[in-house]
């Protein structure tokens, strides 16, 4: 599959959750505040899926050993994050949050404990099954995130800075650009420090672009500061920036479950900062 392919698709998947959240605003029937199954069944679905995509995937990416057992432990933890997403209150989120995450590591522990001696790659394994959980975990913060007044437009910044990521990324993966980025560990450097400022600026106008949506949809009160979208866009960008190597090799010719796990991991990332801006709204 083409590397410009596999940007699009992230990009686009990177407003999934944005469009779940103007879908819902749009159709809602309640006040602003209110919540119910119905309002949040897009929302639930779509990060639910994401969670899917990541926990069948990571395993593979990771080269976990066990990938079943791996894929089963990753995805209960997550879905059990969405559900308690979707049933909390905001003012539990943050001990929820640590609670399931530690339950997601106790469980990372007692697996790895259980896996046939000699355990090889011990170490290995239990880092990266540590690292899918925190990933899981994070895309579970999405219903939270969604839920606040200012959901929309955070989850528009989030998708806007995931997609200027992807398309920086695949635009420094190819070519005589490419290779130069390969060869060279200041290009590759400089490579970063834009993508990460491409980010923020893709953040900022995150934040104009929710703006205007919203008061398309009739609230003219809530939005975030153009600041606010900027340091969301940076988070976004320092993460895929240090990701950048990983996602640049992947070119596979045909899409794979790693492909999965590598569309829905920006959401994941998205997800952290995103939250912690509706915390403070």
């Amino acid at each position: 599959m083409h590397r410009w392919w596999r940007a699009i698709v992230g990009a686009v998947a990177a407003f999934l959750p944005a469009a779940a959240a103007v879908w819902r605003e749009a159709t809602r029937r309640g006040p602003m505040l209110q919540t119910s199954w119905t309002d949040l069944a897009p929302v639930v679905g779509v990060v639910a899926v994401a969670v899917v995509a990541l926990a069948a995937g990571w395993p593979r990416a990771a080269r976990v050993p066990g990938r079943l057992s791996a894929g089963v432990v990753l995805a209960v933890v997550g879905l059990a994050g969405v559900a308690v997403a979707a049933v909390a209150p905001d003012s539990v989120a943050v001990p929820l949050v640590i609670g399931v995450l530690a339950l997601g590591f106790l469980v990372v522990f007692v697996r790895e404990m259980a896996r046939p001696a000699p355990r090889p790659g011990l170490v290995v394994s239990a880092g990266a099954m540590s690292a899918g959980v925190a990933g899981v975990v994070a895309l579970s913060l999405w219903p939270w995130v969604l839920d606040a007044p200012v959901g929309v437009v955070l989850a528009l910044i989030g998708g806007v800075a995931v997609a200027v990521c992807w398309i920086a990324l695949t635009a420094a993966g190819g070519g005589a650009l490419g290779e130069t980025l390969a060869g060279s560990a200041v290009a590759a450097w400089v490579a970063r420090c834009l993508i990460v400022l491409l980010a923020a600026i893709g953040g900022l106008g995150g934040s104009v672009l929710g703006g205007r949506v919203l008061w398309w949809l009739g609230d003219f009160d809530a939005g975030v500061t153009w600041w606010g979208g900027a340091l969301i866009g940076l988070a976004v960008g320092c993460v895929m920036a240090v990701l950048s190597p990983v996602v640049r090799r992947r070119t596979a010719p045909r899409w794979s479950l790693v492909d999965l796990a590598w569309l829905a991991l920006p959401l994941a990332v998205a997800a952290v900062p995103c939250w912690v801006m509706s915390l403070a709204s």
